[in-house]
């Protein structure tokens, strides 16, 4: 697969043509959007590149791999907390008995299917008799 870029006026004609040089299909864009295109390509790939780059896994002291070890869970903690709080509406101290319901059972015997059950019968218990 070859490209072939040819300016007309103030846009960018891209030809994305097969092996054979036979023709795809064509892409017409304006060359300030190419250009943003490519620098948020640019943007987002580069910080990505750079540890893989400058570090190696046997160069990260210990401590450090104990604590980016820990970084998956604490953003989707992140992420799920606030929808932990406001999950029933109206009602948050039916939401977090439910979440603590949840992490005691999890701590006891680490089970989702049991957090889950234990987390929904404790939150259909607080609003039934609150």
């Amino acid at each position: 697969m070859t490209l072939r870029l040819r300016k007309i006026k103030n846009q960018v004609a891209v030809f994305i043509l097969s092996e054979k040089n036979e023709a795809g299909f064509i892409i017409v864009i304006r060359i300030e959007i190419l250009i943003l295109i490519i620098g948020m390509v640019l943007v987002t790939y580069i910080p990505r590149l750079i540890p893989f780059v400058v570090l190696r896994a046997d160069k990260i002291p210990e401590k450090w791999r104990n604590l980016l070890g820990h970084i998956p869970h604490a953003a989707l903690g992140a992420l799920l907390l606030p929808g932990f709080i406001d999950g029933i509406a109206g009602n948050m101290l039916a939401s977090v008995t439910g979440m603590i319901a949840a992490g005691l059972i999890l701590w006891w015997k680490p089970n989702i299917l049991l957090a889950m059950l234990g987390a929904v019968s404790a939150s259909f218990l607080v609003m039934l008799y609150v």
